[in-house]
């Protein structure tokens, strides 16, 4: 599942807490992603700009990671978002 929301700024905690919402949005109970944890995005993306988070339970291990999060300014205009990169000359 693929989602776009707004937040305030992109660091980890913020990402997480979102995260934790969708899911439980979704019927994922919350108590249930509380280890959910940051973890090194080039393991699972090969991308330096990847958020990962992951959850590894006592006696369980994903190979596939729980979210993956890009955090990036952008201009909204109607629906639609606008990626806003830094003209460096």
């Amino acid at each position: 599942m693929s989602v776009i929301r707004e937040i305030p700024d992109g660091n980890p905690e913020t990402l997480r807490e979102l995260v934790l919402t969708i899911a439980e949005k979704h019927g994922e109970p919350r108590e249930n992603l509380q280890t959910m944890q940051q973890e090194k995005a080039w393991n699972y993306t090969q991308e330096q700009n990847a958020i990962v988070f992951n959850i590894q339970g006592r006696n369980v291990q994903y190979s596939t990671p729980y979210a993956i999060c890009y955090a990036y300014p952008a201009l909204k205009i109607g629906e639609r978002y606008f990626k806003l990169d830094e003209v460096k000359l």
